[in-house]
């Protein structure tokens, strides 16, 4: 047993400023103060957990203790500076305030303040989780806070800042350490594992940092595990077996499943990996980086830079999938989370998570669909044509004619527009330019409407994607359409229509009011007159 063994998390502590990862700004700050004297009687490092809190501490203690100067760059080698280093500086305290939190452990503490340093310029104290202190400990540390004497100086360190009092962070210089981006954590662990002469794979080490979760720390814990399991070499497979992680294998044949709009295949990998024990929720959390990483690789390639998925496979995903098809993929998956955390049964809740990314897809096949549903005995039932739409009546229209089915469709030719689009599922935007439009033609499934150049601004192309799927689930038919910009035949839109048989009806009820006995003999008594009609249906 080596007994001068070191942890990679003691080993590798930063020692000075420009070793420090992360927290750019606060380190500049930090060095810009030191260097020019402006020393502040507290610091306060609030974040989460291995960003750096105490590791600052302990390099501003060094830099005011230092017997060369106080400066951002303290010289390491005094007797002040070795004796920080091996944590044995007598006028460095270190208090843990999750094990002092009563108010007597506080008066304790404070009693010793009004003495000299016995070494150096300052005494330092660092608390670690501050927060953990209570109401009256804080109180008590309040006043030393307001008027603390010269050679006092106060470093506070703490995971949530929100449970601290406002009049203790107030007094503080308060420094907001972020989570170490995955970047700067992959490069830190691989100029660990080069100077440690340790063999690994990029993709291994794109997985432990993203496994850290922010946290340098966390990250060189998880690496000192792995480098006790592997032998030569870290590998992604042996990292995947230690994290218990999924295997980009898996998110791969899922994905592309799902854009290849196979609901079957993806329901049997999701039974597959029932068999392996895969965490779904992880699984969740992949595709979601996956889909993250896809939807950057289609603004640019250049942006996919240091990523633990294979860049050929993103770029042959972020080919297969339109820009908007990402966004909506990316936002079902968001809202399954939350579904999947709710659910008793998670397999049923992944399931149908993956089975509405593949269905809600605008360009999903629908015959491909019925042949998915045969393939896992879900019967399709179509209803017949003639049931589709039925003996339609314009009640009160100029020609009061009535139609049937053959006017309406024959193999999808000759359409009668009038009639289908008031069967049509529209609402809104896209049933005004359904209403709008007239038809040019009909023929072999292909349908061309015509748009008044006056509707041209509301036409989008996700309005025709929902006048198309409309007219599929009417028709049971993969329809053909194109909307084209013109001056129409105004005369003939369903909505002009619409308007006459409401005018034709409107003079009617008026003549019927005005022929009305009854109705003549009130007017004459009153002295009114019919100005106007109004029918509500």
């Amino acid at each position: 047993m080596d007994n001068n063994y070191k942890a990679l998390a003691r080993k590798w502590r930063p020692k000075k400023f420009s070793a420090f990862v992360g927290q750019e700004n606060v380190v500049k700050v930090l060095t810009n103060s030191l260097d020019h004297k402006r020393l502040h009687h507290a610091y306060l490092f609030s974040g989460t957990r291995g960003v750096g809190k105490t590791t600052l501490a302990r390099l501003i203690a060094k830099c005011i203790s230092c017997q060369e100067k106080i400066s951002s760059e303290p010289c390491g080698k005094c007797s002040t500076c070795q004796s920080i280093n091996q944590g044995a500086y007598l006028d460095l305290i270190e208090v843990d305030a999750a094990s002092k939190t009563k108010v007597e452990d506080t008066r304790e503490l404070l009693d010793n303040i009004q003495f000299s340093p016995a070494i150096g310029k300052f005494k330092i104290y660092i608390i670690d989780e501050v927060h953990m202190l209570s109401k009256h400990s804080f109180n008590a540390l309040l006043k030393t806070l307001e008027e603390p004497p010269e050679h006092i100086k106060f470093i506070f360190a703490t995971t949530e800042v929100d449970k601290l009092p406002i009049t203790i962070i107030s007094r503080c210089i308060h420094f907001k350490l972020k989570a170490i981006p995955e970047e700067n954590i992959q490069n830190h662990l691989k100029m660990i594992l080069d100077n440690e002469s340790i063999k690994f794979e990029n993709s291994a080490i794109a997985e432990i940092a993203k496994s850290a979760n922010g946290s340098i720390r966390d990250s060189l814990s998880i690496l000192e595990q792995c480098i006790a399991f592997c032998n030569a070499k870290i590998t992604l497979d042996e990292i995947h077996d230690i994290l218990g992680t999924i295997k980009h294998d898996h998110v791969y044949d899922l994905l592309s499943m799902i854009l290849k709009q196979n609901a079957t295949g993806a329901l049997h990998k999701i039974a597959k990996f029932a068999e392996l024990s895969v965490d779904l929720h992880k699984m969740l959390e992949e595709l979601i980086s996956i889909l993250h990483i896809v939807a950057l690789a289609q603004i640019s390639s250049k942006l996919i830079t240091n990523i633990q998925f294979e860049k050929t496979k993103i770029l042959e995903f972020a080919s297969q999938i339109s820009k908007t098809d990402t966004q909506l993929l990316y936002q079902i998956a968001l809202v399954g989370r939350k579904d999947m955390m709710m659910s008793s049964n998670l397999k049923s809740a992944f399931e149908m998570l993956i089975v509405r990314m593949i269905f809600f897809q605008p360009n999903y096949d629908k015959l491909k669909y019925g042949e998915q549903l045969k393939d896992i005995n879900i019967s399709k039932q179509i209803k017949p044509i003639s049931e589709i739409v039925d003996k339609q009546q314009q009640e009160g229209s100029p020609n009061a004619a009535t139609k049937n089915i053959d006017t309406v469709k024959e193999e999808t030719n000759n359409i009668d527009w009038n009639i289908l689009v008031k069967k049509l599922n529209l609402k809104g935007v896209s049933k005004i330019i359904a209403e709008r439009c007239y038809l040019q033609s009909s023929k072999d499934n292909a349908v061309q409407l015509v748009l008044d150049i006056e509707q041209n601004n509301l036409l989008s192309e996700n309005i025709k994607l929902q006048i198309l799927k409309a007219m599929e689930d009417e028709l049971n038919e993969n329809i053909k359409l194109s909307i084209v910009i013109g001056k129409t035949n105004s005369d003939n839109t369903p909505y002009a229509i619409q308007q006459k048989s409401d005018g034709q009806n409107h003079q009617d009820m008026k003549k019927q009011i005005l022929s009305d006995q009854n109705a003549k003999e009130i007017m004459t008594k009153l002295d009114a007159e019919l100005t106007d009609v109004t029918s509500k249906k």
